[in-house]
């Protein structure tokens, strides 16, 4: 095991704040694929199963 140099971030929380990124950019995409699909879903009438 190495020494870290004082006020340096472990491994494991480096990799964290990286994973967190990329869910948040994943949640924002997320979000506007939905909106989009909730107006684009408000103007067409719902298809009908039959």
């Amino acid at each position: 095991m190495q020494v870290k140099a004082r006020g340096q971030l472990p491994d494991s929380e480096i990799r964290l704040r990286k994973q967190v990124v990329k869910l948040k950019e994943l949640r924002a995409k997320d979000a506007t694929e939905l909106s989009q699909l909730r107006t684009t879903s408000s103007t067409s009438p719902a298809p009908s199963i039959n």
